[in-house]
């Protein structure tokens, strides 16, 4: 997979534009308190620059708007971000020029006026960034794939060398688990097409050599009943392998069912295992 999608571009550089906010309020408030020049100097260069970023990430907003595949129910949130973010850049540009048309007259330092003007427009820009990072982002995943499924972050490659003990290997599973979970949903609640079987295909390939370490080196890092996590890693090896086959006949159905088997093949090792849970409850997995 890419390093780098266009979709995520706007969410990364939004940071640059919200950190930069409390620097231009606190400047122009500790102008407008002592009258000075120099504090109200820092606050119109954090303004411009803070415009200029914000006009990119505007930009690059643009580009994940119309790029992502958004789903029915979000419309709302999405168009309500869209408007609001688009009112917040125009608001803090017009702000911009006008400080620095402020600063060509002599009388130029900050009052209390510009400060209750940043802050207002500190707060559209927050609210824009609190729809888009806790509404699309954290609780509904666009532009991040695998956020929800208790990963870190989707797998950079196929091609990662083996892991180093357990706790990496649960990760590498983990990850590569959740992005072919994120995917076969995509491909459900859309339509299959070849790209998304090739991705599948390709996380479940992860899986089985990640569980084929499990079997050997991966016994040498667990204190204790290494024969039945060597014996559960081969159920999830098979699952894997279950899975890429689906995935590679382009089989929604096998696909699903193979995916589900992985969760609980993870489920099953995880209550004998780590939750040391009782023994009935663990029968039933």
């Amino acid at each position: 997979m890419s390093f780098l999608r266009l979709t995520t571009i706007h969410p990364m550089l939004v940071h640059f534009t919200i950190g930069a906010l409390p620097v231009l309020v606190v400047a122009y408030l500790v102008a407008a308190v002592r009258r000075d020049d120099r504090w109200t100097f820092v606050g119109d260069v954090a303004t411009v620059t803070t415009a200029l970023i914000t006009i990119v990430t505007f930009l690059f907003g643009l580009v994940s708007n119309f790029a992502l595949d958004w789903p029915g129910g979000l419309a709302t949130w999405r168009w309500g971000h869209l408007a609001l973010g688009a009112f917040s850049t125009v608001l803090l540009c017009a702000f911009a020029a006008f400080r620095l048309v402020r600063r060509k007259h002599l009388h130029s330092i900050a009052g209390f006026e510009t400060v209750g003007t940043s802050a207002f427009i500190a707060l559209c820009i927050f609210a824009t960034g609190w729809i888009g990072g806790e509404v699309l982002v954290y609780r509904s995943g666009m532009a991040v794939a695998a956020a929800g499924n208790g990963a870190l972050a989707p797998p950079t490659s196929n091609a990662a060398p083996n892991p180093h003990d357990v706790g990496g290997a649960m990760h590498d599973v983990r990850s590569s688990w959740a992005e072919a979970d994120a995917t076969m949903a995509s491909m459900i609640v859309t339509e299959p097409d070849d790209a998304s079987f090739a991705q599948v295909a390709d996380d479940a390939a992860r899986i089985e050599t990640v569980a084929q370490w499990m079997q050997g080196e991966g016994t040498k890092h667990v204190h204790k009943d290494a024969d039945v996590f060597a014996d559960l890693s081969r159920k999830l090896e098979a699952s894997a392998t279950d899975l890429e086959h689906a995935a590679r006949a382009k089989d929604i159905r096998r696909s699903t069912d193979a995916l589900g088997a992985i969760g609980s093949s993870c489920a099953e090792c995880h209550a004998r295992m780590r939750w040391r849970r009782p023994a009935q409850e663990t029968a039933r997995l």
